[in-house]
């Protein structure tokens, strides 16, 4: 995995310089099918960005359904990617379909009578295993906010 790094900043700032720089350290066989995912902070921070004549580089989804864009490539908010913060990754711009999920087989279930049995209730506890992983490191890139000056 790749991480472009953004300048030095007091604040967590992302430019459209760096957008495009996180676009192109993706290499090009992955570009085709990549998707941006980002917190809904830094979502907020790229709808400000302009270009050098004073638009907008967000593109919003025109149909329903479809997703927003940047830099042509769709656009997904995440509750679970960081909000920026100097030196963190908080923009990722990658081929999704090489992070895989693989569910084991079997669940495991006990139940616990003796838990709640002073309020005449039965307990249960559930385990089961999952993973994910991404397959292949060079799919997916990050954009890494500059250390705080």
């Amino acid at each position: 995995m790749q991480d472009n790094t953004g300048a030095v900043s007091a604040t967590a700032a992302i430019t459209s310089d760096d957008l495009i720089e996180t676009y192109h350290k993706l290499g090009r066989q992955y570009r085709d099918r990549a998707t941006w995912v980002a917190s809904d902070t830094i979502v907020k921070l790229i709808r400000k960005l302009k270009d050098n004549d004073g638009n907008y580089i967000w593109q919003p989804g025109l149909v329903a359904g479809q997703p927003d864009r940047i830099l042509n490539r769709p656009v997904v908010t995440s509750d679970f990617a960081p909000t920026p913060a100097a030196s963190t990754r908080s923009l990722a711009f990658g081929d999704l379909r090489r992070y895989y999920i693989a569910d084991r087989l079997g669940m495991g279930m006990v139940r616990l009578n003796e838990l709640g049995a002073l309020n005449g209730q039965v307990y249960f506890r559930v385990n089961k295993r999952t993973d994910g992983r991404l397959t292949d490191g060079n799919a997916v890139v990050f954009f890494k906010h500059g250390a705080a000056s």
